[in-house]
């Protein structure tokens, strides 16, 4: 059994959390509760880039999924995986803030075998997942700052042919190797040919049979409660002191195009925080989080709508789980580190998690001194580039936004903040597109301060560009450790990207979240499926972020 005590540095208290990093998933967790402590937030980002430096925001915890690219989870290929295995210990070393990671996605979701037998789905994942965890989990450890996190391994999608067989596989593989497992990531959710979100589905009983002929796992859970199946895997192979982390939650229908999860307040997520809670109540608090799938509208390679941003009546549900605790509550500071101005002394300002006695500005050339917390950015960075007219306007002004791209994007869209640290701004409005891949709009800019606009298109809403723009004279407090809010400036990375890149290309998620600027990223539009057409171009193809649905 696992004692209940303070969570060790990077792990909330709570089970509550959402999968996604996003500005509004960062805003609904931090207004579910009063608490320092706000939850958990799974994140993922590629490493066929290379690596990234990740800072959580305030207050939350992340739970790092590092998968090799949008097509492969781990990497089949045994030539790719040291570079992924050097890559992810470089990220992890990047990252002195984040303390749990999992290997990749579910095993069988990239790498699968033919359905007949049902065993013989599974063989071709369990090497690649194997070696994969068994090159990267003792490197994490002996990175300094490192030596307690927790490296998760991925169980396979439930109900999938064979997949505690499979699940049991691997963990055997593992243990082979002479390398210690920390822990274990799973994907229990409800099903339905056709039916939307149901509480009852949580508390289901029924069972099926007939997954798998080999092994003693051809039985399962048919509902949620399959979450106890993965478990018995890991406590019939040695490990039933191990945590786990409840990574994807979600209803499934078998339609493609179906909309999984209705904004209405049907108790369902409500339902999985209770069950998962009544769980650990008599199993120590094994199970540590549960971040249901998924905040954005980002797809699992279909046109299935798993999202629970923009409901707010399903938010309702979801937040009736953010009193759910696996542990207490404590939210010291990681030791040499700051997340607001007010955990630094008062002549100091808290810049990129370390407390400094001057403020970075001015700043060098290509990057902008940003009013509300006196600290340098990139006046622009990503694949696309941001301009404005006029380059220093007086408040009142209309603003003109040129994005401008080697390349032609779809579902565009350009989300107008500022200024920052005050609140929103009126929406920024498209007035023209023009040849060579310039999008124009218009935007205004009613006060002093700092304004960013994001420009996203598919896939998924990713971020292309972001820019800032300095409207009128700075504040006079500017630069005095003020922050955002009295005082309150939350350090994710200060100002640059989330994964810490210069120029994202392709960011993960929430991008420049630190100061207490939330970036939402939605709201995109369909004019762009309209300008491609009438360019007759060939639709740029991208990565989707292909989280894992059976």
């Amino acid at each position: 059994m696992l004692a209940a005590a303070q969570p060790p540095p990077g792990q909330s208290a709570r089970l509550f959390g959402v999968h996604d990093l996003s500005g509004t998933s960062i805003e609904h967790l931090e207004g579910a509760t009063d608490s320092c402590d706000k939850g958990w937030i799974t994140h993922l980002v590629y490493l066929d880039g290379g690596s990234h430096a990740i800072t959580p925001p305030a207050g939350i915890s992340l739970i790092q999924r590092l998968d090799w690219s949008g097509s492969q989870s781990a990497p089949q290929d045994a030539a790719q995986r040291g570079p992924y295995a050097d890559r992810f210990v470089e990220t992890v070393q990047r990252s002195p803030d984040v303390h749990v990671w999992i290997v990749g996605n579910e095993p069988n979701f990239t790498i699968w075998g033919p359905l007949s037998p049902l065993s013989a789905y599974i063989e071709p994942y369990i090497e690649p997942f194997v070696d994969a965890y068994a090159r990267i989990r003792d490197r994490v450890h002996a990175l300094p700052g490192h030596a307690n996190d927790l490296v998760l391994l991925p169980a396979p999608s439930p109900w999938s042919p064979c997949f505690l067989e499979g699940f049991a596989r691997i963990i055997r593989g593992i243990d082979a190797r002479g390398v210690t497992l920390d822990g274990f990531a799973i994907h229990p959710g409800t099903r339905h040919p056709n039916d939307t979100q149901r509480a009852e589905r949580v508390r289901s009983d029924a069972r099926v049979g007939g997954n798998c002929e080999v092994g003693p796992y051809g039985e399962s859970f048919d509902q949620y409660r399959v979450f106890r199946d993965f478990i018995r895997v890991v406590d019939d192979n040695g490990h039933a002191s191990k945590p786990i982390f409840i990574t994807e939650s979600a209803q499934n229908t078998d339609d493609p195009n179906a909309v999984n999860h209705v904004d209405e307040d049907r108790g369902f997520f409500a339902a999985m925080y209770e069950e998962v809670a009544a769980w650990n109540a008599s199993n120590g608090n094994r199970i540590r989080a549960l971040t249901p799938y998924r905040w954005e509208r980002f797809g699992d390679g279909t046109a299935r709508d798993h999202s629970i941003t923009g409901k707010p009546s399903l938010q309702a549900d979801h937040r009736r789980g953010a009193s759910h605790t696996w542990t207490s509550v404590s939210c010291e500071p990681t030791p040499g580190r700051c997340r607001t101005d007010g955990e630094c002394a008062a002549s100091e300002l808290c810049h990129e998690g370390v407390c400094v006695s001057a403020p970075p500005c001015p700043c060098a050339e290509g990057r902008i001194c940003r009013y509300d917390a006196n600290v340098c950015v990139p006046s622009v960075r990503g694949e696309a580039t941001i301009t404005f007219s006029p380059a220093m306007p007086e408040p009142g002004a209309t603003v003109r936004v040129d994005v401008s791209s080697p390349t032609g994007y779809t579902n565009i869209g350009l989300a107008w903040e500022g200024p920052l640290g005050v609140g929103g701004a009126p929406a920024a409005t498209l007035v023209d597109i023009t040849e060579g891949f310039h999008w124009l709009y218009d935007a205004q800019a009613p006060s002093a301060g700092t304004y960013r606009a994001t420009f996203t298109a598919d896939p998924a809403g990713t971020v292309y560009a972001i820019g800032y723009l300095n409207v009128g004279a700075p504040p006079a407090d500017a630069g005095a450790g003020a922050g955002v809010d009295g005082g309150a400036t939350p350090s994710v990375d200060g100002g640059t990207a989330v994964d810490g890149s210069a120029d994202p290309s392709r960011p993960p998620g929430a991008l420049d979240s630190g100061c207490g600027c939330r970036v939402g990223l939605g709201g995109a539009s369909d004019l762009g499926l309209l300008v491609l057409a009438l360019l007759g171009l060939r639709r740029r193809r991208a990565r989707l972020d292909h989280d894992s649905e059976p």
